[in-house]
């Protein structure tokens, strides 16, 4: 046999109903401002991390962009225009 825990529970008065009403509008309207602002803390992260992902991808292509031009610079035509052992006029030698 099911317990009714509200069997004595009784709402007479129009003002307590009222009351209950107000604080359960209040609750959810809270909630909803809560779910809100966290969104909007969400999606200011997500746009953030958006442009640092953008500023690293235009790093990394720079860097390619760099090291394309360094290996034209020196493998020219893919033949290194410094080979080992080759010796310069102003001294030393590349090992």
């Amino acid at each position: 046999m099911p317990l009714n825990l509200f069997k004595s529970y009784k709402i007479i008065d129009k003002d307590r109903i009222r009351l209950l009403d107000g604080l359960v509008n209040k609750f959810i309207f809270d909630f909803k401002v809560f779910i809100w602002e966290y969104r909007n803390v969400k999606l200011a992260d997500l746009e953030h991390q958006k442009g640092i992902n953008a500023k690293m991808k235009k790093l990394a292509n720079k860097s390619k962009f760099v090291v394309n031009k360094l290996d034209k610079i020196i493998y020219h035509d893919k033949s290194p225009l410094i080979s080992t052992g080759q010796s310069f006029p102003l001294g030393g030698t590349v090992y």
